[in-house]
């Protein structure tokens, strides 16, 4: 009986917990706009979206930060950005919201981190590891896949593991398998190179620098190739997934898999690329939770990031008795919060089902309706109800400075 959840991190203390495994699997800039199963118009994820059929499929999901450490970060506590105050390189110093890891450890869960720890994002350094007992780099990639699929076999063989398995396959520089672009202009395995454990600072300032610059993003021709090799790493990543999913068997009998991501990626539509906006292309990601207690289906709900913390503990009858800014996903019929939040280290952003607020450092207000049309405001005079929710937003953004 498979159990798939992904983007999975645990709160709490000893309760009624049973035995389980989960697998929390973050696929590193996956957007969901690059998804048929969110509206794409290219099936790049055939395997992925074949999950739907048997497991809960979230539609409306986002991440609370355009970047790998403090999306994670937010997974990892079930904390905004601007509660946690981890943007880049910043040290999580709380001692009072534990992370899912220790948590689960506290339960008596092992926890086993399949990731890279060299790269200031996903660094020892700013607390992403707090808890896990296994630290086996670096992650999933497609070279060492079948060293992946030993040691989860292994690990799965007994119960009250909790693994988070992530992957960079997705993230750029985009080098698909030869196979899939036919184009001998990208020397592939220079690229590649990045996706392995180097130091990230190495990788912007040298691979990822050379990689930019055999496209001009000014002109249509190389955006869109760009687009296209983006979309082949995810057809490749989701051959992995796949590949993962079905050697592994049995072994998932009784495993929770979370699939998700941390961020999108953006190719010029609001006029940015790669991932410094908090944009839906960026902020919109993938959430499918299969075998849990949610069984299969898909849900409208507007859902974040933070959620997948309490929802994990939930999962695992493990009672959440730290605050922290999440609800439990694990009841359908609940309703949820209609407010969700994303920063970075520069602007806020606040959405619900009709509008979507956007705050700079200089608490500049830019507001669009729920088709991404920019409303104006005339002389200064918002409506009573963009009133309020600038409010909550400029609100939110001060709670970074406490």
């Amino acid at each position: 009986m498979l159990k798939v959840i992904i983007s999975l991190f645990l709160f709490g203390f000893i309760s009624n917990t049973y035995s389980k495994n989960v697998i929390l699997l973050s696929i590193d800039t996956l957007s969901a706009k690059h998804l048929s199963l969110y509206g794409y118009h290219k099936k790049t994820a055939p395997f992925i979206s074949s999950l739907s059929n048997k497991c809960m499929l979230f539609k409306n999901h986002f991440a609370n930060a355009d970047h790998t450490a403090p999306s994670h970060m937010s997974i990892f506590t079930g904390l905004y950005p601007v509660n946690h105050k981890v943007f880049r390189g910043e040290v999580y110093k709380s001692k009072i919201n534990l992370t899912i890891a220790e948590v689960l450890k506290k339960n008596n869960y092992k926890t086993y981190w399949f990731a890279p720890i060299t790269d200031i994002s996903l660094s020892k350094q700013i607390g992403l590891q707090r808890g896990f007992n296994d630290i086996i780099k670096p992650g999933l990639y497609g070279s060492n896949l079948k060293s992946v699929i030993q040691k989860l076999k292994k690990i799965l063989k007994s119960k009250n593991n909790f693994v988070f398995l992530h992957t960079y396959i997705t993230h750029d520089p985009y080098t698909p398998p030869f196979e899939y672009t036919k184009d001998k202009i990208i020397n592939l395995e220079r690229y590649l190179s990045f996706k392995m454990p180097i130091s990230w600072r190495w990788g912007e300032g040298v691979i990822r620098k050379k990689y930019w610059d055999n496209f001009n993003i000014t002109k249509k021709k190389d955006v869109d190739k760009l687009i296209n090799y983006y979309d082949y790493e995810i057809t490749y990543m989701d051959t992995i997934v796949e590949k993962l999913y079905n050697s592994l068997g049995n072994n998932l009998d009784d495993v929770t898999i979370i699939l998700t991501s941390d961020h999108g990626e953006a190719f010029g539509e609001h006029q940015y690329f790669r991932h410094e906006t908090l944009d839906d292309e960026v902020l919109q990601i993938p959430l499918i939770i299969c075998n849990s207690k949610l069984k299969k289906g898909v849900d409208y709900r507007l859902t974040e990031s933070v959620d997948l913390y309490n929802t994990i503990l939930d999962e695992l009858n493990i009672k959440n008795t730290q605050k922290n800014d999440g609800q439990s996903l694990i009841d359908k019929n609940k309703k949820l919060k209609t407010i969700l939040y994303a920063n970075n280290s520069r602007s806020y952003m606040l959405q619900n089902h009709k509008y979507k607020l956007y705050l700079d450092s200089l608490n500049n207000l830019k507001v669009l309706n729920n088709h991404g049309e920019v409303i104006k405001i005339l002389n200064g005079k918002e409506t009573l109800e963009i009133a309020r929710l600038k409010q909550k937003l400029i609100n939110y953004k001060l709670k970074q400075y406490q």
